[in-house]
């Protein structure tokens, strides 16, 4: 019995013979899958690896929830990273544990960006004080 050559068009899956026989849709049992483009998808994943690591940049390792809270406040008007414990903030201002107005320190060069920060900083204590405080009121 002479064989007869199956062919096949891309994105089709060639028919069993018992597939045949019993079923004449065997073909299209399954859906059409459309070209991927290998690129474009290792850029995702190379994109989503670096978007994960700036988000993990952005937690500080072994500090209080409060340090985390004032870096997150400052993170969203200015740009801020962690250097071990301590906050820098503009790549200018450091400002260390308890992360108080008067633990903030720069470069004599920078002393705008430093009052900049100072001003920044006192805001966003005051406004987590106040958060805290009704935060606490209305759990009484």
């Amino acid at each position: 019995m002479p064989t007869t050559p199956v062919t096949t068009t891309p994105n089709t899956i060639p028919p069993t013979p018992d597939a045949a026989s019993n079923n004449a849709n065997a073909t299209n049992a399954f859906p059409r899958i459309g070209y991927v483009q290998l690129d474009k998808l290792q850029q995702r994943g190379i994109q989503a690896y670096k978007d994960t690591q700036c988000q993990l940049a952005r937690i500080g390792d072994g500090v209080t929830q409060e340090a985390q809270e004032i870096f997150d406040a400052l993170s969203k008007t200015l740009p801020c990273r962690w250097a071990k414990d301590t906050i820098v903030v503009l790549d200018e201002v450091a400002i260390t544990p308890p992360y108080n107005v008067e633990n903030c320190r720069a470069n004599s060069n920078a002393a705008g960006s430093l009052e900049r920060v100072k001003k920044v900083l006192e805001g966003e204590k005051r406004r987590l004080a106040s958060v805290r405080r009704q935060g606490s009121a209305a759990s009484v």
